[in-house]
């Protein structure tokens, strides 16, 4: 907010008293449970081993997570099968 353009001395003088917050990078545990989320969001269930081997292999962002849940919902649609560590490791090369 410090290097925002403000021109209005008021508002900028506002601004500058409000803290700042910087958000790193999702650990392990965040990104599991959004994928978890994001899997239960879609009516799939998801086991834990399989889960755990996504969250290895992709981005460390949520836009990879949900890039990751969308392409796998859809590989699992179109060939009738659950998400699995094999379905995930078939999937994973066209992710990046």
């Amino acid at each position: 907010p410090a290097l925002w353009p403000l021109t209005l001395a008021d508002l900028r003088s506002r601004i500058a008293t409000l803290p700042v917050v910087t958000l790193g990078s999702p650990d392990d545990a965040m990104l599991a449970t959004l994928t978890v989320k994001l899997f239960a969001d879609r009516q799939l269930l998801v086991e834990a081993e399989a889960v755990e081997f996504l969250v290895a292999r992709i981005d460390r962002s949520f836009a990879a997570v949900a890039a990751a849940v969308a392409a796998l919902d859809h590989a699992a649609l179109a060939q009738g099968r659950a998400v699995t560590v094999p379905l995930i490791r078939a999937v994973l090369p066209g992710l990046t």
